[in-house]
């Protein structure tokens, strides 16, 4: 409704809400009670000093007749028994799965290892480091008596071949640094071995 002179048109939005039952008697007749309310503005608006919505409640009941009747598919029935057996043997099974897996956890933990001893004789070829100072590829009292025994088994053995390597720590150089120490270490055993004779 628009009042004489006003252009502009207005709307009112509302709410409701409603609660319906439908009760089957039997396949051709039921009951029907619907619950509804609603509320929305005064249609009067801002004319009206009083209240500026509106309330409304219903309540319906009925009845309905269905021609033919309604075809009902009834539920296929379960065998609970069967299914409560099957549930059942499934925890059973769990039930021993768990045990067994348990079992073998315990057997684990309280299992014994079995040690053997194996005694196998190897041949050592004497020393085979040369220790130098740090930062120094100088041989010292220590590092000759080794050469010297290095070089007893060399003469020993002269069928066997023998390789010579140098090597620095890494933490106290550069890495360009530890390459030439390593390679002159190397070279000063290589030197004192052939020294040997």
């Amino acid at each position: 409704m628009i009042p004489d002179g006003d252009e502009k048109a207005r709307a009112r939005v509302g709410a409701s809400a409603g609660l319906g039952l439908k009760f089957n008697i039997n396949t051709k007749w039921t009951i029907d009670v619907e619950a509804r309310g609603a509320i929305a503005p005064s249609i009067f608006g801002n004319i009206s000093s009083h209240r500026k919505a509106e309330g409304t409640g219903m309540l319906t009941a009925g009845v309905s007749y269905i021609f033919g009747g309604k075809k009902f598919i009834p539920v296929s029935k379960i065998d609970e028994d069967a299914v409560n057996a099957e549930i059942n043997r499934y925890r059973s099974e769990l039930a021993q799965a768990q045990a067994d897996l348990a079992n073998c956890k315990n057997a684990l933990a309280n299992a014994k290892p079995e040690v053997k001893e194996v005694t196998k004789e190897v041949e050592v070829a004497g020393p085979r480091a040369i220790f130098f100072k740090i930062g120094s590829a100088r041989l010292d009292d220590y590092g000759k008596v080794n050469i010297e025994l290095a070089a007893k088994i060399l003469k020993a053995n002269p069928d066997k071949k023998y390789k010579v390597a140098g090597y620095a720590d890494k933490a106290t150089g550069s890495a360009s640094w530890n390459q030439k120490l390593s390679e002159k270490r190397a070279q000063v055993v290589y030197d004192a071995l052939i020294a040997q004779g």
